[in-house]
């Protein structure tokens, strides 16, 4: 599981991003497309954005927006 929001309070999409890849079977490279990560952000998947939302705010952070997360995401898989 991923740390908390503030030990990544200097880079929230990183940690944003670390949230999705917690569901994401990371040898399944079909995971890692736009459509399926926005279904793991969506309420309708796992409901990841509204956690991460939910946690920035609770630490008066500012939120990460979606399109930065999925970039990262997908950033960090072509990086692996």
């Amino acid at each position: 599981m991923t740390d908390g929001v503030l030990e990544y309070k200097d880079d929230l999409v990183y940690w944003g991003a670390l949230c999705v890849l917690d569901h994401i079977d990371t040898e399944d490279s079909s995971q890692f497309t736009e459509k399926y990560i926005k279904k793991i952000l969506s309420i309708e998947g796992a409901g990841v954005y509204d956690f991460i939302r939910q946690s920035c705010e609770e630490n008066a952070l500012e939120t990460p927006s979606e399109s930065e997360i999925i970039k990262r995401v997908i950033e960090l898989y072509n990086y692996s």
